[in-house]
Parts: structure tokens; C-alpha cells; sequence
């Protein structure tokens, strides 16, 4: 519900959100998969990585005011379907690597 009103512009209601991409784990990228997981489900929220990126990921952990974070990771060479939202949180040293990393899914 809460989507649906965020998503009313100029009077035509767009599709609503389903799907949530989010590539980059730092401080923004863990607060919006953090807010978005609560929101959606883990299932729905997707944070895109490559492979290597993601094992660092498990074998880590990534935290968010002191709490384990259970995101779910996928490989975004390997995911074939368009997210419904995708969202960069990288800095802009990673951003064109980033857009190219993720093209596909939009």
C-alpha cells in the first residue's frame, strides 16, 4: 500500500514494485536492502554482486546497527530477468563498472 502511493505521478499508477535490485553494500546500500527487505521480503530484494563479491559477503557478514543482516545474494552476471527497481549505491569511482555490471536487468 504504502508503495502504491509512492508510485501515483501524474495520475496514472505506475506498475507496482515487485522486484528490488540493489548493487553496492555500503553504508546507503545496507540501510535501502536493509528497509526494502523489511518492506517487500527477503525473496523480493535482491543485492546484485559478482561471485567473488558475494562469498566476501557470506564469509564476513554484513551488519547494520549491530544486527547480522540475511539479505539475499545474487551473481548479476547470472540473473536473467529485469528487476521492477534498480538501485545504485555505489560511489562514482565503481558507478560506470556498476551500469555495465547490471544493464541487463533493466
Amino acid at each position: 500500500l504504502e508503495f502504491r502511493r509512492v508510485l501515483f505521478r501524474s495520475g496514472i499508477l505506475m506498475k507496482p514494485i515487485q522486484t528490488v535490485g540493489i548493487i553496492g553494500l555500503g553504508s546507503l546500500g545496507v540501510l535501502y536492502a536493509t528497509l526494502f527487505t523489511r518492506a517487500l521480503g527477503k525473496e523480493r530484494v535482491l543485492v546484485l554482486a559478482d561471485s567473488s563479491r558475494i562469498a566476501r559477503y557470506r564469509e564476513e557478514g554484513i551488519w547494520c546497527n549491530g544486527q547480522l543482516c540475511d539479505f539475499q545474494y545474487v551473481d548479476a552476471a547470472a540473473r536473467t530477468e529485469p528487476v521492477d527497481l534498480l538501485l545504485f549505491a555505489v560511489k562514482f569511482g565503481g558507478l560506470e563498472g556498476a551500469i555495465a555490471t547490471c544493464r541487463h536487468l533493466v
